[in-house]
């Protein structure tokens, strides 16, 4: 899932969309010669140790995962790889074991994020997406990457601190909003760096994927099986380009561009989020309790635009009176239920809570629930922060204030309602003292014909990504599905199962381009 937070919040970490590299200069970059030289079938003697690894599968720690039908266990794998003699860390997996007597393998998966845990995402996976079929022939293997959940975790800030963030209003002055986006994301960095900085500046995506290739090695496999959802689909990509000789079969669903830069991730999720509440408010009109009362579809966005803009310096009463409805935290309510088209009557009964009941209390639990947050004011895990970490190593900041100010211009003309929130994030990363890797360079030489798979309306993850990825991947095929949800390998489409897991249990390639369409509900 790609996750995005308040606009201050967005800003200040940057940016809380799925970022991918781009060109940093050549003088911090390996040749091309050398990324070539590194996709070897061999580790290297140095790994070895590491790739002689064999996970011992046991009992799930309660603290892990709850669910008695997963088996957990640990690899250990260096902390940098290009220092493999220093520091290591653990990395926690958990499988549900094959229903049937032969299995396959094991099927890697992950949901996205960055900082979301594929171990709390297996079970959902397993009773809502993934098929029966699938299950019996292949051991269903999840992880949190480093840096995350019960993995290495970095922790930087406090919960007081995310929630003070979170709820911040743009002040109505571009130039004060970016001195406190600057100050926050240099506070926020350099918080990291003195709690370890040695993790903090190694939890890129690359790294990420290097860890997948030790955990294949440690399941016995000789080649990755994968279901990679929104940013995994980065992580997948990556690990193509990186390994193509160790690549079997490949799903990638919910496509980050690994070739877009920050601004494309921006302006993508910008104008589709919009395009979303656009339909949102057209629909609107079919709920009994719809409170936008305007006649026509533009009218009832309006309807919405005029709702948010009032809690500007006005924030809106909740049932805990500490904690107001703020603009930016109505915002992030609104936009949570955006990903998922079955979530939408859900909003509409927070925002009739809201405008005409004056209680914001609703919209408040939206998004806390996609901030992760509990009732008690503790944070269920550490994504805030290892996103914002991911997301700054693995993305270099590029353009000058001239520039970003006339990227915030257009974010404003495609998403006049919510295009603030996606401002100001290179003015941010720029202040962090966490700095990016060196860019990647996906060339995919020698890759596999993965599976891509794309919805037409899909908010976080623009289609135009996935159809990017299919002609940057030679003999990919790509899945479309026509949709107003993130993501199409949930269950919501046989079309799309029937394609996905033809490949995965037969290894039948799909047509170069397949259209599906929804299930009927």
């Amino acid at each position: 899932m790609v996750k995005r937070t308040g606009r201050i919040l967005a800003a200040s970490f940057a940016l809380v969309t799925l970022l991918a590299g781009c060109s940093m200069g050549q003088s911090n970059q390996p040749s091309r010669q050398e990324r070539e030289d590194h996709k070897q079938s061999a580790p290297s003697p140095q790994l070895q140790k590491f790739y002689d690894q064999r996970v011992k599968w046991g009992k799930c720690d309660p603290k892990v995962s709850s669910d008695k039908n997963l088996q957990c266990g640990t690899i250990e794998v260096p902390l940098d790889y290009s220092k493999p003699a220093g520091r290591t860390i653990k990395l926690q997996m958990a499988r549900q074991k094959a229903a049937g007597n032969n299995p396959k393998g094991s099927l890697f998966t992950n949901p996205g994020g960055p900082g979301q845990s594929g171990i709390e995402s297996l079970s959902g996976l397993v009773s809502g997406a993934i098929g029966s079929d699938v299950q019996k022939a292949y051991d269903l293997v999840s992880f949190d990457p480093r840096g995350v959940g019960a993995s290495a975790p970095i922790v930087c800030s406090s919960d007081e601190q995310k929630d003070t963030w979170r709820s911040m209003d743009s002040t109505g002055d571009a130039g004060t909003d970016i001195k406190q986006v600057r100050e926050q994301a240099a506070q926020f960095g350099q918080q990291c760096l003195d709690k370890d900085a040695e993790l903090t500046k190694n939890l890129d995506t690359v790294s990420a994927a290097k860890d997948m290739d030790v955990m294949r090695a440690a399941v016995g496999d000789d080649k990755l099986t994968y279901v990679g959802y929104s940013y995994g689909t980065l992580l997948g990509s990556t690990y193509v380009n990186h390994f193509p000789k160790q690549s079997g079969r490949i799903v990638l669903d919910g496509v980050v561009d690994p070739k877009a830069d920050m601004f494309d991730l921006s302006l993508g999720q910008a104008e589709h989020f919009q395009k979303s509440l656009a339909k949102f408010a057209d629909e609107c009109k079919e709920f009994a309790n719809c409170p936008l009362k305007s006649k026509t579809k533009e009218g009832r966005l309006k309807d919405i635009d005029k709702f948010l803009k009032s809690l500007a310096g006005n924030p809106l009463r909740t049932s805990n009176s500490n904690r107001p409805l703020t603009q930016s935290l109505a915002t992030e309510g609104t936009v949570a239920p955006l990903y998922n088209y079955e979530s939408w009557p859900t909003l509409v009964d927070a925002l009739d809570r809201a405008i005409r009941l004056h209680d914001g209390t609703q919209l408040l639990y939206l998004a806390d629930f996609y901030a992760s947050r509990n009732s008690d004011g503790t944070y269920s895990d550490n994504s805030f922060d290892a996103m914002s970490v991911i997301n700054q190593l693995d993305y270099p900041v590029v353009g000058d204030a001239k520039t970003w100010a006339q990227q915030d211009a257009q974010l404003d003309k495609v998403a006049p309602v919510i295009g603030s929130t996606f401002k100001y994030g290179p003015q941010g990363a720029q202040a962090s003292p966490i700095k990016p890797k060196p860019a990647d360079d996906p060339t995919f030489k020698d890759a596999p014909k993965v599976v891509i798979v794309g919805n037409k309306n899909d908010p976080a993850t623009p289609y135009k990504f996935a159809q990017s990825l299919h002609r940057q991947i030679p003999g990919s095929s790509l899945v479309t599905l026509d949709s107003w949800n993130h993501c199409g390998y949930t269950g919501i489409s046989k079309c799309v199962n029937k394609a996905v897991e033809a490949y995965l249990l037969q290894g039948e390639q799909p047509a170069s381009e397949v259209s599906c369409k929804l299930d009927e509900r």
